[in-house]
């Protein structure tokens, strides 16, 4: 049984009217306006989100997050265009409000196009005048569907209940049907690095403040040399001072880019003084140096009930540790999207942003591979999803197009704004150019955030933070694969499409790609030839015959050092640490291994290991 059929048993009869009204129009809408017919299972779980959306309408849902999880395309924007409609029509529930709360402002502009309500019935409440004008003269607190942004709602619900914020009320109540498109916590991840705290110091000392300074440089050495996973109460710096007197520091900026620096000091600010006196703990981040780390809850209770429209729900790890351990989550019921005409080409090598250090050999060579793969479609279009650049990273579209015969035909969006468009839901042709990865104390800060588990309760597991690292992956390889024409379906079959994903199976992303799209088809994607000399090529060619020996599974580094007649650290750096030697043996499906945590050999895995569909592994 359904999660929507058992709550339908209770459910008032207005709730089931309503809900029936919704998906009439829902069924109407596809059937005369698309190609796209739902499938059984599909109408069904839209049917969920409508009945979800009618019980908070009649005051009957319970107080949960409830999560549709439906991939893109299916319908869930249309079944909440629809369900306004319904609602609007209906003069027994005049008094209840809507509150859209959206990512981007550019999405309340598509929203409100889209469902195309009367002048009156709604109102825009954001940072942005031109957006608000879209509501007319209409007040926020009198119109039946309000549309704003998540960050305004967290930052107006910061410290208070959604009961107790008027600027969210309907005739002096609380909304009550409130719905959050795309992702949802309840909160943010704090990490604040070793050196943002250095940066901090100069600051403090010439604002007068030499003891708070003291204060954070006793922590910024204290934190250099700390064992990783340490817990550790932070100082109390609010005793010293006040922090609205601390960000009078921050001088007015005097363009955009030190706008961003300056507003980067405060939000760091901010953070330290909510760690004041708590405990926090420190993790290693590698080469951007140690990081102290925690969360906090940003969102009340009493935003509930609350629909959360999120098709990454199925594969981000949060949502389960949100509903595992604060037990609020309430999953409605999920309908498989098919993709076998989908085809996921697959470059086993590094695609994280140091891959693509600006003036690089390693860069040249991914800008050279991303122009030649797309020149073997001339005539097609193109959707390059990349790294934004900057003075480390490499500005790929600057170094693509004047590769191509004809760039007009290639789109680029950057990662980080990759799910704030549908304008290419035409191209079959995606590259995903790297992946995005962050930092180890990121990814426990926003673990421990969806588990609610404050430093001081424990260690968070490591096999924890790893889910919620690869579930992040996973999230953003299906937003930015579905910003193409793969995003359609017909039925439950998405469209026909080719995506490109730059991505090492260290990374474990390309192992998952078969269950993050079901039926697809995963290809090795080759685009550059190498020619090996020296050592790396002795070593590649020996690595080759040891392999092709019947029984070798396992290759020691001393084995191959001794051949070569190199010291470890030669050979790490010239040979194991050499692009072509990385790419070459990627190709031969051999990874770096160890029985603990060093790696100590090298190791052959099988093509289903990679994710590879197996009549494609050669």
């Amino acid at each position: 049984m359904t999660l929507r059929r058992a709550r339908a048993d209770h459910a008032p009869t207005g709730a089931v009217l309503l809900t029936a009204r919704t998906m009439q129009k829902v069924r109407q809408h596809f059937e005369t306006e698309t190609t796209h017919r739902p499938s059984k299972a599909m109408y069904a779980a839209l049917a969920d989100i409508a009945a979800t959306l009618a019980e908070m309408a009649e005051g009957g849902a319970e107080q949960k997050i409830y999560l549709s999880s439906l991939d893109p395309g299916i319908g869930k924007t249309t079944v909440l265009s629809h369900f306004v409609d319904a609602l609007l029509e209906d003069n027994s529930l005049e008094h209840v409000g809507v509150l859209v709360c959206v990512a981007r402002l550019d999405e309340i502009k598509t929203l409100v196009h889209r469902m195309g309500l009367p002048a009156g019935w709604f109102a825009c409440y954001t940072s942005d005048a031109q957006v608000n004008a879209l509501g007319g003269d209409t007040e926020p607190n009198k119109a039946r569907v309000l549309f704003t942004t998540q960050q305004m709602v967290e930052r107006r619900l910061d410290g208070q209940s959604f009961a107790a914020c008027e600027v969210f009320h309907y005739r002096g109540k609380p909304r009550q049907v409130r719905i959050w498109d795309e992702s949802w916590l309840p909160g943010e991840g704090i990490t604040v690095s070793r050196y943002a705290l250095s940066d901090l110091l100069s600051l403090l000392v010439s604002g007068g403040y030499r003891r708070l300074a003291d204060k954070l440089e006793d922590l910024f050495f204290r934190v250099r040399s700390i064992e990783d996973g340490t817990r550790l109460e932070f100082p109390d710096l609010a005793q010293h001072a006040e922090l609205n007197a601390v960000l009078s520091l921050v001088d007015s900026p005097r363009d955009n880019a030190e706008a961003k620096y300056q507003e980067q000091r405060r939000e760091q600010l901010s953070l330290l003084w909510y760690l004041s006196g708590r405990t926090v703990v420190v993790r290693r981040d590698g080469k951007d140096g140690n990081a102290v780390l925690s969360y906090r809850d940003t969102l009340p209770e009493d935003l509930a009930p609350l629909l959360v429209l999120d098709a990454s729900g199925r594969v981000r790890e949060t949502y389960a540790e949100m509903e595992k351990h604060r037990d609020n989550i309430a999953r409605l019921a999920s309908a498989a999207k098919r993709y076998d005409r989908l085809t996921v080409n697959v470059w086993n090598t590094g695609g994280g942003k140091s891959s693509f250090e600006r003036g690089s050999a390693g860069a040249k060579e991914l800008v050279e591979a991303i122009a030649a793969t797309i020149n073997t479609k001339p005539g097609e279009e193109w959707l390059v999803i990349h790294h934004a650049a900057s003075k480390r990273t490499e500005d790929i579209p600057a170094g693509v197009s004047p590769l191509l015969p004809d760039a007009s035909k290639v789109h680029f969006v950057n990662w980080g704004r990759h799910a704030a468009t549908n304008a290419f839901a035409h191209v079959k042709n995606v590259i995903l150019a790297g992946t995005l990865f962050y930092r180890p104390s990121q990814y426990e800060a926003l673990g421990r955030l969806a588990a609610g588990m404050k430093p001081e309760q424990g260690e968070y597991p490591l096999s924890a933070r790893k889910r919620i690292e690869l579930g992040e992956s996973k999230h953003g390889i299906l937003q930015a694969a579905c910003r193409g024409a793969v995003r359609n379906c017909d039925g439950e079959q998405a469209h026909a499409a080719d995506a490109y994903l730059i991505a090492s199976v260290r990374s474990g992303i390309p192992q998952t790609l078969p269950e993050l799209f079901p039926g697809c088809r995963v290809v090795r994607w080759a685009p550059v030839k190498r020619a090996l000399t020296g050592k790396v090529k002795e070593a590649v060619e020996y690595l080759q015959r040891r392999f092709s020996a019947p029984g070798t599974a396992v290759v020691k580094f001393s084995e191959v050092q001794k051949v070569l007649g190199m010291s470890a650290a030669n050979f790490r750096r010239a040979v194991r640490q050499h692009p072509a030697f990385v790419a070459e043996i990627a190709e031969l499906s051999l990874v770096e291994w160890g029985p603990k945590a060093l790696f100590t050999a090298f190791k052959r895995v099988d093509a289903s290991d990679f994710g590879f569909t197996p009549s494609s592994a050669q």
